[in-house]
């Protein structure tokens, strides 16, 4: 929990903040959303296109109706799949990148 951390802004922090428990940073959803397009032409382009079908442990089947459903899910549902969705995103923009230093 960054005891050396804590320990330096004890003296310009409150206790509240002090004594708080550690908690995750968690960003919005970013998928699917109407206010980020961008985000959401780059999810939809890369795990539609040719990029996901070259990482062999994804179904891309799969993924497609994953993301034809996202735009049906309600809030709660579409933010605890958007986790997964950009970890996906993820893997298959790094195996992208490693090819292309590997060739």
């Amino acid at each position: 929990e960054k005891y050396i951390l804590r320990q330096a802004v004890k003296p310009y922090i409150t206790k509240t903040i002090y004594e708080r428990q550690k908690h995750p940073f968690l960003a919005p959803p970013a998928s699917l959303s109407q206010a980020n397009n961008s985000m959401t032409a780059l999810i939809e382009d890369t795990l539609r296109g040719p990029l996901l079908k070259e990482v062999p442990y994804f179904d891309y089947k799969k993924i497609g109706g994953l993301l034809d459903e996202m735009p049906r899910m309600d809030q709660e549902q579409r933010t605890a799949m958007d986790g997964v969705v950009l970890s996906i995103l993820s893997t298959v923009l790094l195996h992208k990148r490693m090819k292309s230093l590997v060739a």
